[in-house]
């Protein structure tokens, strides 16, 4: 196969890339030389910052669909740019928390039993917010547009009648996926303050999760509850589950529509088209060819 439809590093990273992975692994780093016994808390930020920098490796390189001949507008997943920001916000934003509660251990040990349970509930918070965050405006960049006019010297001569076609994903699904991502969100943080409460009041058993300054002048370990653990997991994959949804969603193109706008045009734009559309969406070309 010819090489170039291989990427290589230099050409798949670009600059905010690097400048967001050297800021987030310099913190990283920071948090982790306060010598943590379990670093079960820093799979938090970590698994969030990989969200982002998959989110901010697609929105770099989505140049790479776009055609000398027309325009394709393709957010099958919504602004990846907004995703990857916020993301990344959230995972910086975590990993200060568990930095300041490393360091409290360390230099306010006597502190440590009032600020725990706070900060299990706001961290709680940040982690399953920022999965709820993706979904809030996901509807106003959920499209598929295909613009002829700017790229096509000749259209004029084609006579088209509709020189741009745009799918804008159905508003009443993505708000349907938008109040399940919501109800997980209120779900999972009022299980943590219940399992949190119950916990720290010794109603259910817990487990010691040992800060980095544990046992400085008699300090306790960090007091969690078992369902802390699937929290890890749970707003992930339900997200990756909401965001196969709208992908779907996204695609689910009326055909008439397509037909429409394609027949507007001369058979060699119309093949051109459906060539370069079909890159993107083969299983509905194949669909539309059926019809």
């Amino acid at each position: 196969m010819n090489n170039k439809y291989y990427l290589s590093l230099r050409e798949l990273f670009s600059e905010s890339i690097l400048r967001n992975l050297i800021l987030f692994f310099i913190l990283y780093i920071f948090t982790i030389s306060q010598v943590w016994d379990s670093i079960f808390l820093l799979l938090f930020p970590l698994i969030t910052f990989s969200f982002s920098v998959i989110f901010n490796l697609i929105n770099e390189n989505k140049w790479r669909i776009q055609f000398n001949e027309y325009y394709i507008i393709y957010n099958p997943l919504g602004s990846e740019k907004k995703h990857a920001n916020r993301l990344f916000f959230s995972s910086l934003l975590q990993l200060i928390f568990i930095f300041w509660i490393g360091a409290e251990s360390f230099y306010h040990p006597q502190l440590i039993n009032d600020y725990s349970f706070l900060f299990i509930i706001i961290f709680i918070f940040i982690y399953t917010f920022t999965y709820f965050w993706i979904f809030i405006d996901i509807w106003n960049y959920c499209h598929i547009i295909i613009d002829i006019t700017k790229y096509n010297v000749n259209i004029e001569k084609e006579n088209i009648n509709h020189n741009t076609f745009i799918h804008n994903i159905n508003l009443r699904k993505i708000k349907l996926i938008l109040y399940l991502s919501m109800s997980l969100f209120l779900i999972l943080n009022a299980f943590n303050w219940l399992f949190t409460f119950l916990t720290y009041n010794a109603y259910i058993p817990g487990y010691n999760f040992i800060l980095p300054g544990t046992g400085i002048e008699s300090s306790q370990p960090l007091l969690l509850h078992f369902i802390f653990y699937p929290l890890l997991l749970i707003s992930p994959i339900f997200t990756i589950i909401l965001l196969f949804l709208v992908y779907r969603e996204s695609h689910n193109i009326n055909p008439e529509s397509l037909k429409k706008f394609l027949n507007s045009m001369s058979e060699n734009l119309k093949i051109l088209i459906l060539e370069k559309f079909r890159t993107l969406n083969k299983t509905f070309i194949n669909n539309l060819d059926r019809e």
